[in-house]
């Protein structure tokens, strides 16, 4: 199936999972060092900025986010984290992992992956970024100018692969809910609850068996989590429960995302397909609503944009985002 439309890149995405980013028109993506914003509306506006301080910073993540003043870039690198205004022009925040492995390391390589934002039941704004230790880390905002590392929750011993709350990048912190959920590289998937500033409490927890999950979404109730292996699992947050599994691809998952408004999510796997999916009712039963294939596209990123009924993709070595309407 063609696609409704492209957008010119100046810069190709990297070859990372997860690797798009959506606000309404605005889409962010990785490319090496560099975060890259597009505007599906005005695709001749295209900035990049390179990560800032000493050494080669290479990217691992870029999300739009949208804390209670503006809309901001946060990145992960394999250096930390930083936020930047959503022209680029300004960064706002930076904060970096400590030097040096610790001796209980689970990996060698450091780098900051996995990001989300959750207000707390006492009304604390909280941007969560996930590490290769395992750890997330959790930073009090106050805004995209005004935050501060708070501390770290200690919870997973894999490396964090995802972070999901029920922020999206169109909605105010005052309507995100308290819930984050945390996947890793092992496959386990945790679902914790912010209390106050000071403390989550972990809610849910199921154990990994080896194979990665890549991608976690928390859709009203429903924890939506993507596997390497090509399923999708729907779990009840409320009961604590798996509720559906299905076998969405039959090669690697590399991207999943959300509607910001309706039941829906959207997969794409590493051989070219993409997919929509619409949850039916209470009991998480999916059907699926579309699909496509990007034929010789490493696909590596998907996001719904600002047009209701519009899907989005990212590809490795791609000059072009390319845009589909889903009917």
């Amino acid at each position: 199936m063609a696609s409704t439309a492209k957008v010119p890149l100046a810069r190709s995405p990297s070859l990372l999972d997860n690797n798009l980013s959506a606000s309404n028109n605005d889409l962010a993506y990785c490319h090496n060092d560099q975060a890259c914003v597009v505007n599906t509306q005005a695709p001749v506006v295209h900035v990049t900025v390179g990560s800032q301080g000493q050494g080669q910073k290479l990217l691992q993540q870029a999300c739009l986010i949208s804390f209670k003043d503006q809309l901001a870039v946060v990145h992960t690198t394999t250096h930390g984290l930083q936020v930047w205004d959503i022209s680029m022009q300004q960064l706002l925040f930076q904060w970096d992992l400590p030097t040096g492995a610790p001796a209980q390391a689970i990996t060698s390589a450091l780098y900051c992956r996995g990001i989300a934002l959750v207000e707390s039941e006492d009304n604390a704004c909280l941007l969560c970024v996930g590490s290769s230790t395992g750890k997330i880390h959790t930073f009090i905002a106050g805004s995209a100018a005004q935050i501060e590392h708070h501390y770290d929750l200690c919870h997973h011993t894999s490396p964090i692969a995802a972070l999901a709350s029920g922020h999206t990048s169109s909605t105010t912190t005052n309507h995100i809910g308290s819930h984050l959920a945390s996947c890793d590289d092992n496959g386990a998937i945790t679902v914790f609850q912010a209390k106050s500033a000071g403390g989550f409490e972990t809610k849910h927890e199921w154990e990994g068996h080896g194979v990665p999950c890549i991608a976690v979404a928390c859709k009203s109730s429903t924890l939506i989590a993507a596997f390497c292996d090509g399923s999708v699992r729907l779990y009840s947050m409320d009961a604590g429960m798996l509720k559906t599994e299905l076998q969405a691809h039959s090669r690697m998952l590399s991207a999943m995302a959300v509607h910001p408004t309706r039941p829906l999510f959207a997969t794409a796997a590493e051989d070219a397909t993409m997919a929509v999916w619409q949850m039916l009712d209470a009991d998480q039963e999916v059907d699926c609503k579309w699909s496509a294939c990007w034929n010789n596209a490493l696909i590596t990123g998907i996001a719904f944009t600002g047009r209701a009924n519009d899907v989005a993709a990212a590809a490795y070595f791609s000059d072009e985002i390319c845009i589909w309407t889903v009917t």
